[in-house]
This record gives structure tokens, sequence and C-alpha cells, in this order.
């Protein structure tokens, strides 16, 4: 009797675990009835433990209760396409998360000072596509996201003056403890993008700067240094070019190299002019359009400043980007034109009211 109740459980075990089988074998056919799995094991759990609660019917099967929900997770549904896109490809992207948090932090910020719904949607979308184009698309070239950061970072000091002491502690913790640089250099790509771009940069630096230091008054003129910086060959680890015809990749370089410690001091001397006039501006020009641009083209112009150690993006010579280059600074200029235009108004505007307090006194003395 026993020994026949025993057979009977081998055989319903044996039965259980073809189905466990057959079952496993279905389900691979089908990879996602994992996630329906997972969605329906959920909405169950919520149903029960609010009929628990509430009685029947649950109100999370309520209409109103199901249109709240799909509300609230609209703006995940959207990023959750977007990553499930990314995974399809065979990308994945982690800034997604700061993108979207940034984004609501500043439309928020934007509502809050008085903006129309439609500008704030405009903005919202131009701040994604850029912060998408920079840190993620383009990420393999640093000069994009550091200057992205440049500017924010400006835009943020000027915006929030009674935060500028926070900012600056939070800066040297963080340069201090070596937290920054070491975060900066593993998201710009870390050891490998070194080995590959970054040492080479600073072994044709070192060879530019060695031609120039033949004349570092005036330097080496609109001949450059490519003609000078080829009579030798040059070494870096495994690389061995017999005619270097290169560039530096960068534009404070390639100021000193054409024009010298002369040069250099004429640039910095235009970018604090510059500096001073948005300065001016900025204090006259307290709100509307023209304090917008003035922030903005004063944010613009130190983030340009610093990518020029990047490549030669403020300044771009014909022998080293290119005259395509100029695609890349040529809108800068002509919006830092625009401070111009705004100091040649303010000038105007304070003259016109010169002239009506003249004629007021005029008018009162001829009274009299």
């Amino acid at each position: 009797m026993a020994r026949e109740v025993s057979l009977t459980q081998r055989k319903g075990g044996s039965r259980l675990l073809a189905y466990w089988e057959h079952g496993r074998e279905s389900w691979s056919r089908f990879p996602e009835s994992g996630a329906i799995f997972g969605f329906v094991s959920v909405l169950l759990f919520f149903i029960i433990a609010t009929w628990v609660n509430t009685g029947w019917p649950p109100q999370i099967i309520d209409g109103r209760s199901i249109a709240s929900v799909v509300t609230n997770a609209a703006s995940q549904g959207i990023i959750a396409v977007g990553v499930t896109m990314l995974m399809i490809s065979g990308e994945f992207d982690l800034s997604v998360g700061s993108t979207v948090a940034l984004v609501n932090a500043v439309a928020a910020i934007a509502l809050a000072a008085g903006l129309e719904w439609i500008t704030v949607i405009a903005l919202m979308l131009v701040l994604g596509g850029v912060l998408i184009y920079a840190v993620h698309l383009m990420r393999g070239s640093t000069s994009n996201w550091v200057g992205v950061a440049a500017a924010a970072g400006v835009l943020v000091w000027l915006r929030f003056p009674r935060l500028r002491g926070l900012a600056i502690l939070l800066l040297v913790a963080l340069a201090s403890t070596g937290i920054l640089s070491s975060t900066m250099y593993e998201f710009a790509g870390g050891d490998e993008e070194w080995a590959r771009s970054g040492g080479s940069r600073l072994a044709l630096i070192a060879r530019v700067l060695e031609v120039t230091m033949r004349n570092p008054l005036t330097g080496l003129g609109p001949a450059a240094y490519r003609p000078y910086a080829a009579m030798e060959p040059l070494q870096y680890g495994r690389a061995f070019w017999v005619n270097p015809v290169f560039s530096s990749h960068n534009n404070w370089v390639d100021l000193f190299s054409y024009g010298g410690i002369v040069g250099l001091v004429l640039f910095c001397w235009f970018a604090v002019e510059v500096a001073r006039t948005g300065i001016r501006l900025r204090a006259h020009y307290r709100g509307g359009f023209a304090a917008g641009y003035v922030n903005g083209i004063l944010a613009a112009g130190a983030g340009a400043l610093i990518i020029m150690l990047l490549a030669d993006w403020m300044l771009p010579f014909v022998y080293n980007i290119g005259f395509s280059g100029f695609q890349a600074s040529v809108m800068v200029w002509l919006f830092a034109g625009g401070l111009l235009a705004l100091e040649q108004m303010m000038n105007s505007e304070a003259l016109g009211g010169r002239d009506i307090e003249e004629r007021q006194v005029g008018s009162d003395g001829a009274a009299r």
C-alpha cells in the first residue's frame, strides 16, 4: 500500500515537473511575457490591498483613479519609451534622470518668473535638446558638454547671488577631495580616451610651444607654426610622425603661437572689455528681454573661453580647423555684437533723458 502511494507521488511529481518545464519553454518563446506577468502581479497585489482596506469594488480600478495614475505617470512613460529605444539599439544612458530633473526645475523657475506656458514649453524643448545632444549624443566630444556646463554655471551664478558662497564652498570641497576631477575624467572617457587623444595632445602642444619660443614676444605670425613644427619628426608612444602636420587643438596655445605674448594680452584685454560691457548693461537692464540677452551672452562667452582649451572654437584659424570652423564660432561673435547695440541704446536713452531735462530747465527759466 505504501509502495503504491509512493509510486503515485512520484508520478504526480513528474507531472508537475513536466508542466513546469513545458511552461518555461512556452514562456521562453515570448520574452515580453515576463514583463506582462510582472505587471499583472503588481496590479493584482494593489487590487487585493485596496479591497482589504476599502472594500469592494477596489478604488484602484475606478475610472478616476486610473486617469490619475496615467496622468501622473505621463512623464515617466515618455522617458521609458525613449530609454526603450536606446536599449533596443544597444545603448543606455543614465543621465536621463538628471536631465528631466533639471528641465523641470528650470520650468518651475520660468513659470514663477511670469513667463507664459507656451514660452516655457518652447524653452524646455530647446534646453532638453541641448542637454541630450551635449551630454549623450556628443559625450565623446568634451568641448560640447564642458561648454554647456560652464555656461549653465555662470547663469546660476548670475541668477542666484545668495547661493554664491555655498557654491564656492561646494566647488572647493569637491576639488580638494579629488571628486570633481575624477568624475569629469571618467565622464570624458577615462583612461581609454586619454590614451587615444588626451596624451597625444600634450605632445602636440609641447611641439608648438617649442617652436614658438624662438620668438615669444610677437609669435610666428600668420604663417602659423605648421611649417616650423614639421621640420623635425615627432614621436609619442608607439606613434612616429616623419612629417608632423598637425594642430595643437588649443586656442590659447594657437593665439600665443600666432601673436606671441602681445597677441595674448590684446585678446585678454578684448575679453575683459566685453565682460565689463556686459556687467554695465546688466546693472542697467534689470528685467525683460534685454536682461536675459545680456546674461546669456555673459554665460556663452565664459563657456567659449573655457572650451578654447580644447579646440579653436573662438578663433578658428584657417591653418587649424579651417573656414568650416567658423560655423562653430560665428554665432558667439554675432551675439556678442548685440551687446554693443544694447550699449548704444542705453547711451541714447541717457542722452535723450538729458535733453528732456535741459529743455525743462530752459522752459522753467523762460517762464520766470
